[in-house]
């Protein structure tokens, strides 16, 4: 009999299919662009805090990382600004304010970073290509594969690590069926779904 855990969140990778069949052309091409100008943003980001080439996108993308639990993509970027002008963000953790330091002072982000969700975020935003992607399974990715929102619980259950690689399995599946990269994937159909439920 499988462990309990193993049913949780049993959405369904049709639910994925769905939601990127229900996306028009723009909204194809928002997706098509989304982690490639956030890569953009983050080298932009690594050279406001002192870095150069490879190093600016690298530390541009793990701060963006590290303050992005809690906060929207506008709020997300405008904290990094506070970190690297100002050396904290009132609204954001003592632990992610941390965590955002010690990227900005040199230290490796892989060596930093932690969660099933920023992890992947940070390498979809420095390698928005990647031959090995990993989707970044955040409370609409989830919300995708469900075919609805999900309550606190739910959202709580996205941190397990077998349910968030079944939701990653399934998003690779999608990518592969409809012949484009997980990570366009990922970003078309969370504009779709933010879309849908009136999410600015």
């Amino acid at each position: 009999m499988p462990k309990r855990r193993n049913r949780q969140l049993r959405g369904s990778w049709t639910n994925i299919l769905d939601c990127y069949n229900r996306t028009d052309e723009p909204m194809k091409a928002d997706g098509v662009e989304w982690y490639p100008l956030a890569h953009d943003i983050a080298y932009e980001k690594g050279r406001m805090a002192g870095y150069s080439h490879v190093d600016a996108t690298m530390v541009g993308a793990g701060l963006i990382s590290s303050l992005s639990p809690q906060s929207n993509w506008q709020e997300n970027i405008k904290y990094v600004d506070q970190i690297i002008i100002d050396g904290w963000v009132q609204k954001q953790t003592a632990t992610n304010n941390m965590k955002a330091l010690r990227i900005l002072k040199g230290e490796h982000p892989l060596q930093v970073l932690r969660g099933l969700k920023v992890v992947p975020f940070y390498m979809a935003i420095l390698e928005p290509d990647s031959i090995n992607p990993l989707p970044v399974i955040d409370r609409h990715a989830g919300a995708v594969y469900m075919g609805k929102s999900l309550n606190e619980k739910q959202l709580n259950k996205l941190s397990n690590v077998s349910v968030n690689r079944r939701i990653s399995g399934a998003y690779i599946n999608v990518a592969r069926k409809v012949g484009i990269h997980p990570h366009t994937l990922q970003a078309t159909t969370w504009i779709q779904w933010r879309a849908e439920k009136g999410i600015n």
